[in-house]
């Protein structure tokens, strides 16, 4: 034997007490091999029910109002004081601001000698007249003649048609005349029922003079000015018409201030909108006046889509604005977050079960019916749940629930393993495979 020789025997027998020793020192047994944590598996027995099913495009956005509420002095005077500060909240007939009242007995008198100086011109123009004569546009019959001398022309007209003229085919021929004046002649042959020439004179009508018209309506305006001041001499506030938040406040205080000065801006508590962005492929399935769900957290309430821009921004999203259809039963205020949820297709009052218990193999769509008295599975092994295989027409789908077209009824129970390893038995159950994690195509 060799030296060589010698050296590989000496080496091998030193293995294989190293060996011995080892097991004797581990009790005589084998070690271990490394286990897979396997995870412990979540089952859940789900009654089917019924309810609604509806497929939407959700996305986030912020709760805005319509156009700010402009608060101008509506006559000439001195603002007092501003009664309330940016960002406050105020209510209807909160007082906004105070007039000088001291001020406004000067502008009354003002307003009274302004009055009194448009009348005096007004009956210097006095209340002349000119006529006008109404023709025929063009041949035709009489089919109504309500015109009688000396009475208005308006006051015929609110009791009916003054005078209706029709061709051959019967059909109206529009008679050009002024809304108002006293008639002072009329056609004694354009009766009823007689055929007239183009050109033929009707009648004739007196009307005021625009002269005289203009000076009637700057006194009808100056009274109202006059009535104005007498209604805030007796109140010298500016009111909130409607609930809102104060924007942003003039520095008017003290200043002299004309008819229709600005003094604050109101944010209205109505009128709420939302704009929010979504995809080109989302925005094909929008359109105008469709039904939406606005969710504000701790409410949902109803709205439809008002708006649709088809111009992208930045990021290649185009935007929607959604508008609120009914009053929210909670406060909201601008600015709030929400989700809208634009409805693309619904089913109300459905058979419907959860989307993880819809399974599909080679011959369709399932789930596993639960045949058993419990309320609660705990048995991992699930050879020892009692179910069956059931197979169902799925209808409308969204991410959480499925509608059952057939195969289920309201009451039936399914199973639902929330996990599962797809390396054990869950992976493929029943010869179905059926895998509970799997994803399952929706719409």
């Amino acid at each position: 034997m060799t030296k060589k020789q010698l050296t590989i025997i000496t080496a091998v027998v030193a293995v294989i007490i190293l060996g011995v020793s080892g097991f004797v020192l581990l009790g005589g047994k084998a070690p271990k091999a490394a286990s897979k944590n396997t995870p412990k598996k979540t089952m859940d027995i789900r009654s089917v029910e019924k309810g609604d099913v509806v497929k939407s495009i959700s996305a986030e956005g912020q709760l805005k109002t319509s156009a700010l509420t402009e608060v101008k002095i509506p006559v000439a005077g001195i603002i007092e004081k501003v009664n309330v500060k940016a960002g406050a909240m105020v209510r209807k007939g909160d007082v906004l601001a105070t007039i000088n009242k001291e001020d406004l007995l000067k502008q009354l008198q003002k307003a009274k000698d302004d009055l009194q100086k448009k009348m005096t011109e007004a009956g210097e123009k006095s209340p002349s007249k000119t006529s006008i004569t109404i023709k025929a546009p063009q041949a035709g019959k009489i089919k109504t003649n309500n015109l009688r001398r000396k009475k208005s022309l308006a006051d015929i007209k609110k009791s009916g048609e003054a005078i209706v003229l029709v061709d051959s085919d019967d059909k109206v021929i529009a008679i050009d005349m002024p809304d108002n004046g006293v008639i002072t002649y009329v056609n004694s042959r354009a009766k009823a029922g007689r055929k007239v020439k183009k050109g033929t004179r009707l009648f004739t009508i007196s009307v005021p003079t625009n002269d005289f018209d203009k000076g009637i309506q700057a006194v009808q305006e100056q009274k109202k000015i006059v009535a104005m001041y007498e209604a805030l001499i007796k109140d010298p506030v500016l009111r909130a018409e409607d609930e809102a938040i104060v924007g942003e406040v003039q520095e008017v205080v003290g200043k002299p201030s004309e008819k229709d000065t600005l003094v604050l801006n109101l944010q209205p508590m109505k009128d709420f909108s939302i704009k929010v962005s979504v995809t080109q492929d989302e925005l094909s399935k929008v359109k105008n006046d469709q039904e939406a769900e606005i969710n504000l957290g701790d409410q949902t309430v109803k709205g439809k889509v008002e708006h649709i821009s088809y111009k992208a921004n930045e990021e290649g999203k185009f935007g929607i604005v959604v508008v609120m259809t009914e009053a929210p039963k909670v406060r909201v205020l601008p600015g709030t977050k929400c989700t809208v949820s634009v409805i693309l297709d619904q089913r109300k009052d459905v058979v419907r079960v959860p989307v993880g218990a819809v399974k599909e193999d080679d011959k369709g769509e399932y789930v596993m019916l639960y045949t058993g008295s419990e309320s609660t599975i705990t048995e991992q092994d699930t050879s020892k749940i009692p179910m069956e295989k059931r197979y169902i027409q799925r209808g409308l789908t969204n991410t959480m629930n499925a509608e059952v077209i057939s195969g289920l009824k309201a009451g039936d129970k399914v199973v639902v393993i929330k996990t599962s390893n797809m390396d054990d038995m869950y992976g493929d159950m029943n010869g179905g495979g059926m895998d509970f994690m799997g994803s399952m195509p929706i719409g």
